[in-house]
């Protein structure tokens, strides 16, 4: 993609050109398109994703300073933004419904202290809630733990195990223990 030649499109674009706002549609389409397959929001299909990117994108071009001279990351951190929107839109609509069965969430939310909830600092993480559940459904409380510091909160198992007063390789012992049971 040539940044140059899309601020370029973008720069007409605002001035009302509709074939600079085609051309636009038709570079965006396959990031539009790859951003769409990575996200699973109960309630809307994949189109429904799709037409919402695109009117992210003519959002986007409308409120855009061309003096910045970046409008790619701007209209795709813009389109990510609406997936987390519309993830966290749906999650708390669609909860009683089984996208967040209610067992594993309140095993991870009983291990975390209430202000560092993963949920909601990575729902775009929450693509499929049921997957989450089947992988999560064999460790124990200890694992659980392990993994909730370790893969979502992004902490080292050399903490972990300082945390919890272990030997480092017991600790590496059984995150390896529970990814294993997470296979």
């Amino acid at each position: 993609m040539d940044y140059k030649y899309i601020e370029s499109l973008v720069k007409l674009a605002k001035e009302k050109d509709i074939e600079a706002q085609e051309i636009l549609v038709e570079e965006f389409k396959p990031i539009i398109y790859g951003l769409t397959k990575k996200v699973f929001a109960p309630g809307y299909e994949r189109e429904d994703l799709i037409s919402e990117s695109y009117k992210i994108l003519f959002n986007c071009i409308a409120k855009y300073d061309t003096s910045k001279h970046r409008f790619v990351a701007y209209s795709i951190n813009a389109i990510k933004n609406n997936f987390k929107y519309i993830l966290r839109k749906s999650t708390k609509r669609d909860d009683h419904e089984g996208l967040l069965s209610g067992d594993i969430s309140t095993d991870l939310e009983s291990l975390l202290k209430p202000e560092e909830c993963p949920y909601e600092k990575k729902e775009s993480d929450i693509i499929d809630a049921q997957l989450i559940k089947y992988v999560f459904k064999g460790l124990n409380k200890d694992e659980l733990e392990l993994v909730n510091l370790v893969v979502f909160e992004e902490h080292t198992v050399r903490e972990y195990a300082a945390f919890k007063n272990l030997n480092y390789s017991t600790a590496v012992k059984k995150k390896k223990s529970a990814l294993d049971k997470m296979k």
